[in-house]
């Protein structure tokens, strides 16, 4: 099952999914997401996982090897961490859930919306444009989602995990890769050089080969 990350939709999957060998993928449009409408209400990364456990049911899957991607990777982290009777093995590459190291004109920025709100002054250029061009349900999604840290969860992830990390990925980081790598008992990482957070695509034949031989070991 390959899980996109934020703010794409299945088709970012559809390179890795063509060319697994002997492997039968399922590529959703997670909510919110390409053909996946978002609910008039905020979300969970629970939200997240019941749903993915929802596919699975009725694409009558019992276990998935999960390929995750950015926010896709929050999603297969905790499915892993919380329901591993549904996860035979577990990719992630860019992946977030780890609580970021933050500078300090982040903190100054997160004062000065508070303020704002306070003193009920307008808030509506606050934020990236990304952010504020998204409904109010799907802001409110993405403020729980981002401020979920799985760290806790980690050691609780009995499967074998592997992780791909692009050396130059500024969004999520290699010192989230090695967190990862150290809080999840079983896990390995794969550093791959000249490349950021959507590695993955970038040297998409590398990826596929990495991730096939990792599902090829764990059979």
């Amino acid at each position: 099952m390959l899980l996109h990350g934020w703010g794409g939709n299945h088709e970012l999957m559809l390179g890795v999914a063509k060319r697994l060998r002997g492997c039968k993928c399922l590529l959703p449009d997670l909510i919110g997401f390409g053909h996946t409408p978002h609910p008039d209400y905020p979300l969970s990364v629970d939200d997240y996982v019941d749903a993915v456990v929802d596919m699975m049911a009725k694409a009558d899957i019992k276990k998935a090897c999960l390929v995750c991607h950015s926010f896709g990777a929050r999603i297969g982290l905790k499915l892993a961490a919380t329901r591993a009777d549904f996860v035979s093995g577990l990719v992630i590459t860019g992946g977030a859930g780890i609580k970021p190291k933050r500078k300090l004109s982040y903190y100054a920025k997160v004062f000065a919306h508070k303020v704002k709100k306070v003193l009920h002054l307008p808030t509506d250029l606050d934020g990236s444009p990304d952010y504020r061009n998204l409904s109010n349900a799907m802001k409110g999604t993405f403020v729980r989602v981002v401020n979920e840290d799985l760290t806790p969860l980690l050691p609780r992830i009995s499967i074998d995990t592997l992780i791909v990390q692009g050396e130059l990925d500024t969004e999520t980081p290699t010192y989230m890769a090695e967190i990862m790598n150290k809080s999840i008992p079983s896990s390995s990482v794969v550093i791959m050089k000249g490349v950021g957070h959507f590695g993955y695509l970038e040297r998409l034949n590398d990826f596929v080969e990495i991730t096939q031989s990792y599902i090829n070991a764990i059979e």
